[in-house]
């Protein structure tokens, strides 16, 4: 197409829609720097995790005695409460103190009842850290 056609199509002169182009270069400059900021916490996050469970583990063959292989058998065994073998932790169903239902993470109130006594993960506790 030429500049002369397109710019009959867009109702002004050749080249008048470049003045867009600064907006969408700006907004994908900020969609950049908004995913490195994720990205950063997501790493810090990581970092935090292998050091927990770094800690757990050598902690639990200086006090407990435990080996290698029984460490990674538990760590089978917790991957598999979700039925799924795949490396990953799915989040526990949370309780309602109030009908005893099981009511999904994303959720502040029971999906049954209304109640807001959905059984929460104390801060400070290691779960809080996974989460």
């Amino acid at each position: 197409m030429s500049l002369m056609f397109y710019g009959l199509m867009t109702g002004g002169e050749p080249g008048a829609a470049a003045g867009g182009t600064d907006l969408t270069a700006g907004s994908a400059a900020r969609s950049a720097e908004n995913t490195a900021r994720r990205l950063e916490v997501l790493e810090q996050r990581v970092e935090t995790l292998a050091l927990l469970a770094l800690a757990l583990a050598e902690g639990l063959k200086a006090r407990a005695g435990a080996t290698d292989g029984e460490i990674l058998d538990m760590v089978n065994h917790l991957d598999l409460r979700d039925g799924v073998a795949d490396g990953r932790l799915a989040p526990a169903p949370r309780k309602c103190g109030a009908c005893g239902r099981a009511g999904s993470s994303r959720h502040r109130r029971c999906l049954y009842c209304g109640g807001e006594s959905l059984s929460e993960i104390p801060p400070g506790s290691v779960e809080s850290l996974l989460r």
